[in-house]
């Protein structure tokens, strides 16, 4: 049974208990793979930084700010998934963290989500890319039920939808295809929703994905990455 390992420091993966894998191989994550599908991504980053500055008048004003964003994101991740495998602990949350998990499960409730498991860490033995996503679950009756693969992603509203996120979601999509059944054994995903939580209105959107669309820019993407610098 192949499974996939994330290097904390490097945010690579390794494979062990696949074949087809090479171990020793450190494989790129989906997330940063799926950052090549939009320009307007940097472009983001450095209007960020530079109003940063302009509120601080520090230079190094923009690192704190993603930094925190970056861990607040990550306690957002850990609740929700806690919630989702029956594991949450009541802890003390800001009022913030108690509205975008109450926009949250109120929207999942709305579309009648069951979910299956959570945090999954899944590989492409093939084109040789990893990358852990945040649920998937299923919708409908037993004679119509489908499996849908989310992402959460807390932002600020005017920063989203972002089309490297539609190409994120489909990159694990691709690799639950490629994985053997023993592997992860659950259906395979026929739709993608990526669950934007606002920090700065306190609500949720949920914004399904053209999983056939995405997984062609998230291939674009994944030739890009592997073409590496242009320079000799």
């Amino acid at each position: 049974m192949g499974k996939a390992i994330l290097d904390p420091v490097s945010h690579t993966y390794k494979v062990v208990g696949d074949d087809r894998v090479d171990p020793s191989l450190e494989l790129p994550s989906v997330s940063n793979i799926a950052r090549l599908a939009t320009a307007p991504f940097m472009k983001g980053l450095f209007i960020w930084a530079i109003n940063a500055y302009i509120s601080s008048k520090n230079i190094y004003e923009f690192e704190k700010l993603r930094h925190n964003a970056g861990v607040y994101g990550s306690y957002i991740h850990d609740i929700l998934a806690n919630t989702i495998k029956g594991t949450y602990e009541p802890r003390q949350e800001s009022d913030e963290t108690k509205q975008l998990v109450k926009v949250w499960r109120e929207l999942m409730d709305s579309y009648g989500i069951t979910f299956a498991d959570a945090e999954l860490a899944v590989y492409n033995p093939l084109s040789l890319y990893a990358g852990t996503f945040d649920a998937i679950g299923t919708v409908g009756s037993d004679f119509n039920e489908e499996t849908i693969i989310f992402d959460w992603k807390t932002k600020n509203k005017k920063s989203s939808p972002s089309p490297n996120d539609a190409v994120q979601l489909a990159g694990y999509a691709l690799a639950i295809e490629a994985m053997d059944s023993e592997s992860l054994p659950m259906p395979k995903p026929t739709r993608g929703v990526v669950v934007y939580l606002y920090r700065d209105t306190k609500t949720a959107r949920w914004c399904e994905v053209d999983l056939e669309k995405a997984k062609v820019g998230f291939n674009h993407c994944l030739g890009l990455y592997k073409a590496g610098g242009y320079y000799v």
